[in-house]
């Protein structure tokens, strides 16, 4: 197997909006620092941003404060106020940031950026947005006139590492299946989260950094809150983040039932309605409907997003209205007739733990920037990173400027690292594994399904119990000791879904036991056999590193959790 060998001051992993972000910075920062990004798909289409509908939380920096309360309020006593305040007093200057880079946000009459009120999404924030499709791209090109090196096709596996210090990263070459290794003073990771192959929009994020990242002995944060759900049509696929929709969803009786499970609250997040769909079909009322019938249709629709938003965004062509959509997929109309709807699971387990340099807290050398450290952050308190939606766009781009500006200072003054070449070939080893083994007796596939099967369904993940999470481990460990090791990889494709597999397990094992580690509900946690909140012995967040062969999970306190305070939230 050949080997390609690149040396770099700064190696970002991941194209998408918060590696090219970082990238541009770093060199508008310091150009003479050598800047490389990799990422398994191409660069400027990579990521999750093209597919998304560009909409981004927006919060003027003297509102701060009252943006703050108004999510730590709603975040059961678990929400990282520190971090939450560092975002929201980022937002303003980054948006405008980037919009002086050419970005193509919303602008009002005059040219300036411009932030709408938000409808219907639960905290104290505007909106803003911008062209998702031609973001990347333009950045992209960005990246490319500041003399950024791009590398394409290049699956990222491992961090090499000198004591407790980042070196760079060894991975392949998904087309050629060379084997690369890449040498570098500081080492971004931007690759994403863990969606767990959930949804067919983001199959492309499979946590292969965080998993990395744990590997190589960083702390993970917050990974029980990693279950993301979110209502869905069954027949069209549109979706909508956030409770929008909690007033016109009825069980199979035609009741309605969100104040069944959370009377008199509203505008909690996603999770809850998730939660109450979940249950009415595991306690037999299903299926679930969207009933919008009639007048109260146009009633709903304002919630989605205000009349502003709507025509920028269908001038823009990055809008699908839903309405249209379900109609031209399903063949009937909203308005006039109910829909069946369910729950969808994208999860989004981005836990690598930094501090608000967005360095690693226990790694030198290391970085993390986007979905990749989002839930490890913990700013949503007892909920997913993204429950309240619209803010993934933003979080990447802030993140991803806090941690370029952190680099450019921290860089010039850090040694050039030195090859270590049994390193190199004990990585090489694992990584190329499946391609010795003489015979195939199990796909990648078969990996991944077999994870999603104790990891996706409500019982296991939304509606949690004990026995069950168990049972969930017992059949992730089976993947990783029976399974994994007697897939053969044929082609460097093959060798792709093999780590990402890998990945998988890793990520859902991660989540699956800090969930059981939670002895106690507490927002989107629930547990069956543990159904109280527990002040007393929970206004912690669970921490998880690797210690040899094995997790090791310990406890955190959330930073004035003894004061009257926080026991009231």
């Amino acid at each position: 197997m050949e080997t390609s060998n690149y040396e770099t001051d700064v190696l970002i992993v991941g194209g998408g909006l918060a590696g090219l972000t970082a990238a541009i910075k770093i060199k508008e920062e310091r150009e003479d620092l050598e800047v490389c990004v990799v990422d398994k798909g191409g660069i400027g289409w990579a990521g999750q941003t093209p597919l998304t509908g560009g909409m981004c939380i927006y919060v003027e920096s003297d509102s701060a404060n009252e943006f703050v309360d108004s999510v730590v309020a709603k975040g059961y006593g678990l929400a990282n106020s520190e971090w939450l305040r560092h975002f929201a007093s980022h937002l303003e200057p980054s948006s405008a940031e980037l919009f002086g880079w050419g970005v193509p946000f919303m602008k009002d009459q005059e040219g300036r950026l411009y932030a709408a009120d938000s409808a219907f999404w639960g905290t104290k924030n505007k909106v803003t947005g911008f062209v998702p499709h031609k973001t990347t791209l333009h950045l992209k090109k960005l990246a490319l006139a500041r003399g950024v090196k791009l590398l394409n096709k290049i699956e990222v596996v491992d961090l090499t590492k000198e004591d407790k210090r980042i070196t760079g990263a060894v991975g392949f070459n998904i087309l050629s299946g060379e084997f690369c290794v890449i040498q570098s003073r500081s080492t971004v990771l931007a690759n994403g989260c863990c969606n767990f192959k959930g949804r067919a929009w983001f199959t492309m994020n499979v946590g292969e950094g965080v998993a990395a990242a744990y590997r190589a002995g960083a702390k993970q944060r917050h990974c029980e809150y990693a279950h993301q759900y979110d209502p869905v049509d069954r027949q069209s696929e549109t979706w909508w983040r956030a409770e929008i929709a909690a007033d016109f969803i009825e069980n199979a009786k035609g009741e309605k039932i969100f104040q069944k499970y959370f009377p008199g609250q509203t505008r909690l997040g996603s999770w809850a309605l998730s939660y109450a769909m979940g249950a009415e079909v595991m306690a037999g009322r299903g299926p679930v409907y969207f009933n919008a019938t009639g007048t109260s249709y146009d009633q709903f629709n304002t919630r989605v997003a205000g009349e502003d938003i709507r025509v920028w965004q269908f001038k823009q062509g990055t809008f699908l209205e839903p309405k249209r959509v379900h109609f031209d997929r399903g063949g009937h109309d909203l308005s006039r007739e109910k829909s069946e709807w369910t729950i969808m699971f994208p999860g989004r387990l981005g836990s690598v733990m930094v501090d608000l340099n967005c360095r690693s807290t226990e790694l030198e050398g290391l970085w993390g920037a986007g979905d990749t450290v989002i839930s490890g952050c913990a700013m949503n308190g007892a909920m997913s990173a993204n429950s309240y939606g619209r803010w993934g766009l933003p979080f990447a781009y802030v993140t991803a400027l806090v941690a370029a500006k952190d680099i450019a200072k921290v860089v010039p003054e850090t040694p050039k690292p030195k090859a270590n070449l049994e390193e190199q070939k004990r990585l090489k080893d694992r990584l190329f594994a499946p391609m010795t083994l003489k015979k195939r007796e199990f796909e990648p596939w078969d990996a991944i399904l077999r994870i999603q099967q104790v990891v996706i369904p409500a019982q296991y993940a939304l509606i949690r119990e004990g026995n069950r999470l168990i049972k969930a481990l017992q059949t992730i460990e089976e993947v990783q000791k029976e399974i994994l090791p007697r897939v053969k990889a044929e082609t460097p494709h093959d060798l792709v879904r093999y780590h990402e597999a890998q990945s998988l397990a890793t990520c859902s094992e991660m989540l699956t036991r800090a969930a059981l580690y939670r002895t106690e509900s507490r927002g989107s946690h629930f547990r069956e056999d543990c159904p109280e909140r527990d002040d007393k012995n929970w206004l912690k967040w669970i921490i998880i590193q690797k210690d040899g062969d094995r997790m090791a999970l310990s406890t955190m306190p959330v930073p004035g959790s003894n004061s009257p305070e926080a026991a009231k939230r």
